[in-house]
């Protein structure tokens, strides 16, 4: 999903890019066979791999292997090390494990994957009636998993009266490849909403045209184009979707971050349609926590989840 981010953003102006430098190339390289004429290519090809660095690669094959090994595994080690950076170390019940990873206690929210998701609503609500007991009026960061998909009047009935500080929506409709997204709320919860559909619903529809745009341009000559093509005509149905579900108002939200105290977050949590409140460690912030929300429609194991994590 991250790569469909990127595509997203990079994909067609560099499409565009390469295709003019292509052309450009092609018409080079057949002005440079009417004038070579009869030169013999296989001469030009030794002339230029004669020369360093290319004749040391030339005459040692083994050492060449070896360069594009070395090459190689420093990919990988970068992809590795990156990984282990961005995700964080948690424990089966869905808690980040204190002082690994330089991520506090507490600041990770929502069941970590293969967690069994009864177990991480017992283990939410258990934590929130402990942070009644040790501290009820105090402040807290707290992630309310909601038991369905809700349209922006519907979350902000549900959540009447709460601080709501970031929302978090998914057009379940458009099925594995649907991007979850998190919304910052600034100030009233439902207008922050209108406003992020509104401009999530153009957004897809961009993605749509810019993906279907380059299915319709590729030549599918070969097993791995035409495995390409159906990728990228799958995001391509899926953001019509989306585009079509945000502008039509959709039941997209599913989770949100608010703030408040213990006492009224277990009053939340008592509301129909709340399916867990798990509160965040006592003094951190909302920027602090890193949250991958539960989805409604999940039951008994959490699987890996299909598109971009969030934070």
């Amino acid at each position: 999903m991250r790569l469909r981010q990127l595509d997203e953003r990079y994909l067609p102006g560099a499409a565009a890019w390469l295709r003019v430098r292509l052309d450009a190339v092609e018409a080079v390289a057949q002005r440079g066979r009417r004038a070579l004429g009869s030169w013999d290519a296989d001469a030009l090809d030794d002339r230029f791999a004669g020369r360093w660095p290319f004749a040391l690669l030339r005459s040692q094959p083994v050492l060449a292997l070896c360069v594009v090994g070395a090459l190689l595994l420093g990919g990988i080690g970068a992809v590795v090390v990156q990984e282990r950076h961005d995700t964080p170390r948690t424990s089966h019940a869905g808690t980040e494990l204190p002082g690994q990873g330089g991520v506090p206690a507490g600041a990770v929210l929502g069941p970590a994957v293969g967690a069994s998701t009864r177990e991480y609503v017992r283990k939410a609500s258990a934590g929130l009636v402990d942070a009644v007991r040790d501290a009820p009026g105090a402040t807290r960061v707290a992630l309310v998993s909601l038991s369905a998909y809700r349209t922006p009047e519907q979350a902000d009935a549900l959540l009447s009266g709460f601080t709501v500080r970031r929302a978090f929506l998914r057009a379940k409709a458009a099925g594995k490849e649907a991007a979850a997204l998190p919304v910052e709320v600034q100030g009233p919860l439902l207008p922050s909403l209108r406003k992020a559909y509104a401009e999530t619903a153009h957004s897809r529809a961009l993605a749509q045209k810019s993906y279907q745009g380059y299915v319709d341009a590729l030549h599918a000559d070969s097993t791995q184009d035409r495995a390409f093509r159906d990728l990228y005509a799958a995001f391509a149905r899926s953001s019509g979707i989306e585009a079509r579900q945000y502008a039509s108002d959709c039941a997209c939200v599913y989770a949100v971050l608010v703030t408040a105290s213990p006492v009224l977050l277990l009053s939340l949590g008592a509301r129909p349609g709340v399916r867990a409140v798990e509160v965040a460690g006592s003094g951190l912030t909302v920027l602090q926590v890193q949250v991958q929300p539960l989805l409604p429609e999940v039951e008994g194991v959490v699987p890996r989840p299909s598109f971009a994590g969030l934070s």
